[in-house]
């Protein structure tokens, strides 16, 4: 909010106006708003990279293997759909759940399920689409999600997404 001080309108300042937007009961962040945003990102990347896809299809049609090039970019456009439209219900639903509407329903599940088949499938593409660059680079891509994925069974938290208990 813009203020004078006083002198005739010389020099202006800004007032501190400060917000007070978590309550007691809202402390911290619960799994499903963070979840909120992030399957709301990559929703939003996957549906622009499909888009882009569609947009001119001829720069993702790779010679992979003689006579396949229509089959892998249709494998890419099908991988990147399903993606897209995995992760755009499950912001959908997260954002029931985010709202503290029916908490004790199977929506806490579908949430969950939808999440994790967008996220693989993300990890499936990622490799698929570098491999036309570099067989070696793609095979290393995967390798390394596949990690990641042993990794964070073994350190990562034992609970599942559930909602949570007052």
């Amino acid at each position: 909010m813009l203020t004078t001080n006083g002198d005739g309108g010389r020099g202006l300042y800004i007032r501190r106006v400060e917000f007070e937007f978590m309550s007691e009961t809202t402390e911290k962040s619960v799994p499903h708003e963070q979840l909120l945003v992030v399957s709301g990102l990559l929703a939003g990347f996957s549906f622009t990279a499909l888009m882009l896809m569609l947009q001119s299809p001829e720069s993702f049609r790779a010679q992979i293997w003689p006579g396949y090039s229509d089959a892998y970019f249709v494998l890419l456009v099908s991988i990147l759909s399903i993606v897209s439209s995995d992760l755009i219900c499950c912001s959908l639903g997260m954002s029931i759940a985010a709202a503290g509407r029916d908490p004790e329903s199977r929506l806490w599940t579908f949430n969950g399920v939808t999440f994790l088949i967008g996220l693989f499938g993300l990890m499936l593409f990622i490799p698929l689409i570098v491999l036309p660059l570099s067989f070696v680079t793609g095979l290393a891509v995967f390798v390394f999600e596949a990690l990641l994925i042993i990794w964070y069974r073994r350190r990562g938290p034992k609970t599942p997404l559930r909602p949570p208990t007052s």
